[in-house]
């Protein structure tokens, strides 16, 4: 069967003694800095501000080696988003940072 209760609506269904319960999705916790987040999260910036607010995002346990740089809000080089997500770190730009001198 294609569907099904809550598609497109981020909600989870759940039977529970014959009556259907809803768990919406909790709203993200807003931010300023890592130490604001859960073990396990880091306060996520908007791309290219590098400032709160922020919110709070899972850091991911695993990225694939896709070499697709971007600079990090510490001015640092990852090899891609994930990695700098694994980090606990926001992106500043797309592309590697440019050397310090």
């Amino acid at each position: 069967m294609k569907g099904g209760i809550g598609k497109g609506l981020g909600a989870i269904a759940a039977i529970a003694l014959g009556a259907m319960i809803l768990y919406a999705p909790a709203c993200p916790q807003e931010c300023e800095s890592n130490r604001d987040c859960a073990r396990g999260e880091y306060c996520a910036f908007e791309t290219g501000v590098c400032a709160p607010p922020g919110v709070c995002q899972e850091r991911p346990e695993a990225c694939t080696e896709i070499y697709d740089p971007v600079c990090g809000c510490d001015e640092e080089t990852y090899d891609n988003a994930c990695f700098a997500a694994m980090a606990g770190v926001s992106i500043l730009h797309e592309g590697e940072c440019e050397r310090r001198q």
